[in-house]
């Protein structure tokens, strides 16, 4: 029994692994590596799809841009009082006249997957009614909101663009920057126009489009 015991642990010394080439239990341990290296290649990665920065940390490397999540609002009929836009629908499209001291006022409850270290955009869409538009200049202020805490009086930042519309009913953007803040819960916004010339303004739809921490992908389509 014992003779036939010793036999069977040196036989399955010598045989190799599956996957393996043949392992000689005397050789040197890294011979004995080598000659396992095909099954041990099923375990290794592909480096290409790690990147490490200047502190030694690895983090997948994305071949596009991060998806960013889009949040459409209410800004038409956000009005209120003598600032109030007159609102029109023109051939199906409903649109608030936008003209100097005329404001609306947009919320947003920011949702769980936006990234509070990066910047969002505020897109409005404007167009011209009555000849085109020549020169607008649109203001957006903000306010970021905690939970649990007095909102604030006054804005914590505010943004200017300037935008010109050449043809009538033209789907025009007004890009301006939202600065996230960590902590906060939700952001109130006014859009306010400073200075308009040429034809009616006319604001028809908002978005904001937000960084995710979330959504990420490996391969571009």
């Amino acid at each position: 029994m014992t003779q036939t015991s010793r036999s069977d642990r040196q036989q399955a010394m010598t045989q190799p692994r599956a996957g393996a080439g043949q392992r000689d239990p005397q050789a040197p341990a890294r011979t004995r590596r080598d000659s396992q290296s095909d099954s041990a290649s099923e375990a290794r990665y592909d480096q290409d799809q790690f990147r490490v920065d200047g502190k030694g940390v690895v983090s997948l490397r994305t071949y596009q841009r991060p998806l960013q999540g889009t949040y459409n609002m209410s800004v038409v009929d956000r009005g209120v009082g003598s600032t109030k836009p007159t609102v029109h629908v023109n051939d199906g499209l409903y649109t608030a006249h936008m003209t100097v001291n005329k404001e609306v006022y947009p919320a947003w409850d920011i949702p769980e997957d936006a990234d509070h270290t990066k910047q969002a955009k505020f897109i409005l869409r404007f167009t011209a009614l009555q000849n085109p538009v020549t020169s607008a200049t649109i203001r957006l202020d903000t306010w970021a909101v905690k939970a649990n805490e007095v909102i604030p009086t006054t804005p914590d930042h505010t943004a200017t663009v300037t935008i010109s519309i050449d043809t009538e009913r033209k789907n025009v953007p007004a890009v301006l920057p939202v600065i996230l803040h960590k902590q906060i819960c939700c952001m109130r916004f006014r859009v306010a126009i400073d200075a308009v010339s040429g034809g009616e303004l006319h604001l028809h739809a908002a978005s904001i489009r937000y960084p995710t921490r979330y959504l990420h992908t490996h391969e571009a389509d």
